[in-house]
């Protein structure tokens, strides 16, 4: 085999720069094997494939097979020929991916394009000694065929307006019409029957009348730039047959789609200039019919109208769509997720100690009285490792705190019991000692190793650049005041004696975040006025204790500790403005130990022991005192294994089969069409949610104790995450 192919997936739409014309014709967008992993006809019926261009090459086979067969400098569209010549197969376990055109006039020259290069191997076609097999010749002609449908389209419309009587012209339009869904409805039919019986039905219709809807707007679009594509398609066509057996020259001209999207123009004016043939052909159309035996038919005056329209549509079309599908949060919406995220991070502050060797309790309860469950989990430790990074982005603690925190907990695992590289599945924090049975959780591994890799990646990235990363958001002391304000105003407002103090309170908080506001405004002096940040943030302090003082009560203290909270936050910001550049080589060095100890404690774990080989799937776990796998295995991809899959596959711990293996049940969201994996069955732990608990808000029910008011170790209940409706409707393995 010279060469392989296999089918290119042109649905990757373009971020923020993604237009309705690009969505219109990238269906099915994302990279997905289940629905892009389809028979070749060729290759079914024929034993060989079409290449595209992108694929895998056998350089000296090819170099053999193509030697002395095609002339230089005389064929644009290599891809077809090349591959008639060489051969090739389709590969279906690789996918190549590209973006399909945000403009119109983008795709069009490549129509054009491609166009002019099919017509040029006219020669090659009729020449029967040059090695190109009849297959070869008709997907070649079959090339030219296609080319043409715009042009007989159009010659057809306006054909049936100048002989046909004005109902006749009306049903033929509408067979006109038909003949460009016969093509997406024959692919609608084959997708109308589930292809598994495990789909839920609400999903399958979903996805069934999303791809009548994606049909319907592509013809739509079709028709409306069909006179636009016919001249094209003329173009090309009389070009290349021009240059290919007459002049010989610019056989090889063509621009990139990059460079037809860098010099086209953006507005209607400009549409109108590159596309002014269309107008002109719907005038000529209309008068065409106009003056023949019949009459103007009046099915032709819409069609007419649209095809001088059509620049405008194509320029609206090929705007940037962002707005349609962009997450536009509101500032007040934003606010308030920072303060419920920093609430949650004073759990991890509160609990992460040396006397639990650094490692997050697995949840704190406070009714009926306070009870910490000194115990964690591979999952737990995750989490916590990520919820550090994120901390420091937020700007909630300094970036020597964030190393040090990092070191102390990567530091704790290294040292901890375990199995084949794999952390048991519960530990007690106080001795470290493993909690029996001792279990090796897939799941718990895989989440594991995934939070370490992200953690050597951020590590590496700050060792790049470390003085870069000092500063710290200042956001972060926002987040603080905005607390602390909130504290207060849910303090009872019953004693008169304190109200005056309460009162200046509320007046320094305002004066504070007006003061952060200033420092943010002005960048250059935000390492100076920090400082005066932090004496406010002081005066502030003084303030709360002696309120706590007059009124005695757990409200009280909880405003207290958050002032406590605002001044030490402002000493991490001061701590990172005024840090010793002279000493950024040991921060460096230490940003690199511990980034390499997470990605060697990570690649250490053997997950091919959890693999089951005759089912390729996962074991839901290993139980070590016995010596066995768990019978039940993963078997979904919409399931919390999908990590450790993912991890054991690029390792090459399991083999890339099993990834196939694994069911998908998918619902696209919004118009990026984003996969959600319906039935999402997520082990949330309760050290994250637990934060609750420990800012005091309110208690957590999924750990309550025994009626004996003790708190028994036990896993946490699994939590399921997603939409209720679609759940999948099949039991668990």
């Amino acid at each position: 085999m010279a060469s392989c192919s296999r089918a290119v997936t042109p649905s990757l739409t373009t971020g923020s720069d993604a237009s309705a014309f690009q969505r219109i014709f990238s269906v099915n967008r994302g990279i997905d094997p289940y629905v892009f992993t389809v028979s070749d006809v060729y290759q079914d019926i024929a034993g060989e494939g079409t290449f595209t261009g992108k694929g895998l090459y056998h350089v000296d086979a090819f170099e053999a097979a193509l030697k002395g067969k095609i002339e230089e400098n005389a064929v644009l569209s290599h891809d077809l020929l090349e591959g008639s010549l060489a051969h090739c197969a389709l590969v279906s376990d690789v996918e190549l991916v590209e973006d399909f055109p945000i403009r119109y006039e983008v795709e069009m020259s490549r129509q054009h394009r491609w166009a002019q290069g099919d017509w040029q191997l006219l020669p090659y076609m009729f020449n029967l000694s040059n090695g190109v097999s009849m297959l070869g010749r008709w997907k070649m002609y079959d090339n030219l065929r296609r080319s043409l449908i715009p042009c007989a389209w159009l010659i057809a419309s306006v054909m049936g307006w100048y002989y046909m009587e004005p109902t006749q012209a009306l049903v033929w339009q509408f067979v006109l019409i038909f003949s460009l869904f016969v093509a997406p409805t024959l692919s609608l039919i084959s997708g109308l029957m589930p292809r598994r019986n495990d789909i839920v039905a609400r999903a399958h219709l979903h996805a069934v009348l999303s791809e009548i809807q994606a049909a319907n707007a592509q013809v739509a679009l079709r028709i409306v730039f069909i006179a636009h594509s016919a001249a094209m398609m003329m173009d090309a066509i009389v070009r290349s047959i021009y240059r290919t057996f007459v002049s010989g020259q610019l056989m090889l001209e063509w621009r990139t789609a990059a460079q037809v999207q860098s010099s086209a123009g953006g507005s209607i004016l400009d549409y109108y200039r590159s596309m002014w043939i269309a107008p002109i052909l719907s005038v000529i159309s209309l008068l065409l019919a106009a003056v023949s035996d019949t009459g103007l038919p009046f099915i032709g005056i819409p069609f007419a109208l649209l095809w001088a329209l059509s620049p405008a549509i194509a320029w609206f079309v090929s705007q940037s769509a962002e707005t349609e599908d962009q997450l536009i949060v509101p500032d007040d919406v934003v606010d308030e997720l920072r303060k419920i995220a920093r609430r949650t991070w004073l759990y991890f502050e509160q609990f992460v100690t040396a006397e639990q060797h650094f490692l997050p309790p697995d949840n704190f309860q406070e009714i009926p009285h306070p009870i910490l469950a000194e115990r964690t989990s591979p999952t737990n430790i995750g989490v916590y490792l990520l919820s550090v990074m994120s901390a420091r982005d937020f700007g909630w603690i300094g970036f020597e705190e964030t190393i040090r925190r990092l070191e102390e907990t990567v530091a704790t695992i290294d040292r901890m019991p375990k199995f084949r590289g794999h952390l048991y599945n519960w530990y007690k924090t106080d001795t470290l000692e493993t909690m029996e049975p001792k279990y090796v959780s897939a799941v718990d591994s895989g989440n594991l190793a995934g939070h370490l890799i992200a953690v050597s990646s951020m590590c590496r990235d700050w060792a790049e650049a470390p003085s870069a990363h000092v500063q710290g958001n200042l956001d972060g002391i926002g987040d603080v005041a905005s607390i602390l304000s909130e504290v207060l105003a849910e303090l009872p407002d019953d004693r008169k004696t304190v109200r005056p103090l309460r009162r200046l309170m509320e007046e320094r908080i305002t004066g504070f975040q007006n003061a952060l506001a200033a420092v943010k405004r002005e960048h250059e002096f935000a390492s100076i006025r920090v400082i005066n940040l932090a004496v406010l943030a002081r005066d502030i302090h003084k303030l709360t204790v002696n309120l706590d003082h007059e009124v005695k009560s757990a409200q009280s203290g909880e405003v207290t500790k958050w002032a406590t909270m605002l001044v030490n936050t402002c000493k991490s910001h001061i701590a990172d403005s005024v840090f010793d550049l002279n000493a950024i080589e040991a921060l460096r060095q230490r940003l690199i130990v511990v980034g390499d100890r997470s990605r060697d404690i990570a690649f250490t774990m053997d997950f091919s022991f959890l693999f089951r080989p005759e089912r390729r799937l996962l074991s839901i776990g290993y139980r070590v005192n016995s010596n066995e796998l768990d019978e039940a295995c993963y078997d979904l991809l919409a399931s919390e294994a999908r990590l450790t899959s993912l991890f054991a596959i690029a390792k090459g711990d399991l083999p890339t089969e099993h990834w196939y293996k694994l069911g998908r049940p998918i619902v696209p969201i919004g118009a990026r069409c984003a996969d959600f994996l319906v039935g999402l069955d997520v082990r949330i732990s309760d050290a994250a949610a637990g934060h609750a608990g420990a800012s005091g808000r309110h208690p957590q029910p999924d750990q309550q104790p025994d009626r004996s008011g003790t708190d028994e170790p036990r896993p946490p209940p699994r939590h399921a995450v997603g939409h209720f409706g679609s759940g999948l409707q099949r039991p668990r393995p």
